[in-house]
């Protein structure tokens, strides 16, 4: 149940936040929904290869209602959240990055039953706002920076499919 979230191409900088460079890094993080930050993890050795324990990189784990927790990964180091704090939904609480054990900018996102990442298993969400507008027709065109085929948009309805390119509104 987890997605690894990247821009598409074309996308709108601009729309992604402030300082958001070509390949989506330093794009805006938003909380999800209302919650309280549990874990706010800032890796000690930037840059260095990632143990098993360390693959998620800067992450931050939030509560959210009904026992259940959003994992953020891979974060740029500097997370303007603290533990403790309770945080809105579309709030700032991170930048995408690329630390951990990736091999570009994203940020991999899910909901678990637990707060540890290896040790909880993930659960089924839906998405709440958005709508798909196209889609890449496999993961060498999205790569390889091709453009990707236009759909007649319609609502996100649970788990967007593989390679699918999706129009969040503010």
């Amino acid at each position: 149940h987890a997605i690894d979230w990247m821009p598409a191409a074309g996308f709108d900088r601009a729309s992604a936040g402030t300082d958001v460079a070509p390949d989506g890094s330093g794009a805006d993080v938003l909380a999800v929904a209302d919650g309280e930050i549990l874990i706010v993890k800032d890796p000690d050795a930037p840059g260095a290869r990632a143990s098993v324990e360390d693959e998620t990189g800067t992450m931050i784990v939030q509560r959210l209602p009904g026992g259940r927790y959003a994992f953020y990964q891979h974060l740029m180091p500097g997370i303007p959240v603290k533990r403790g704090e309770r945080v809105r939904k579309g709030q700032v609480i991170g930048r995408v990055g690329s630390t951990g054990h990736v091999t570009q900018p994203h940020l991999h996102f899910h909901i678990a039953d637990g707060i540890a990442p290896l040790d909880s298993e993930g659960l089924p969400y839906r998405l709440g706002a958005g709508r798909i507008i196209g889609t890449y027709p496999n993961r060498e065109a999205f790569r390889g920076g091709e453009p990707w085929r236009a759909e007649a948009g319609r609502p996100v309805d649970g788990l967007p499919g593989p390679y699918a390119v999706i129009r969040f509104n503010p």
